[in-house]
């Protein structure tokens, strides 16, 4: 599959607010750091059923760094693509609550820098 190539047509996604998929915390306030943890948790929930959930993951593991794709988040995407094996096919780096930044096909550890929260 190749970059763009996919679109879940029949996903359940469909008609919910695309910041739910692609958390971005821009104040650090408490009360936005609940509200992102609780759009996320929706996001993930919304995945779970979706018919396009599997074809949705593989293409995300391949092509898309940020958001949640297939019910998984970045953190978890890059742990798969690094036991898989399979590389990104674009540049993405991650951030590791309590650990770090991390490239998004996994493997070692660009910064060891303590983050506060989840979403950077």
């Amino acid at each position: 599959m190749e970059q763009g190539d996919f679109s879940p047509e029949n996903g359940n996604c469909k008609g919910y607010p695309t910041e739910w998929w692609y958390p971005l915390q821009k104040t650090g306030k408490r009360e936005e750091v609940v509200e992102l943890r609780k759009n996320t948790a929706q996001a993930k929930t919304i995945c779970a059923t979706c018919p396009d959930k599997v074809e949705c993951l593989e293409y995300s593991l391949k092509w898309e760094p940020w958001g949640i794709w297939g019910g998984k988040d970045e953190q978890e995407r890059a742990q798969l693509r690094w036991s898989k094996q399979v590389h990104l096919g674009r540049e993405g780096r991650i951030v590791f609550k309590g650990i770090g930044l991390r490239d998004a096909n996994g493997g070692e550890f660009l910064k060891k820098t303590i983050y506060d929260n989840d979403f950077v």
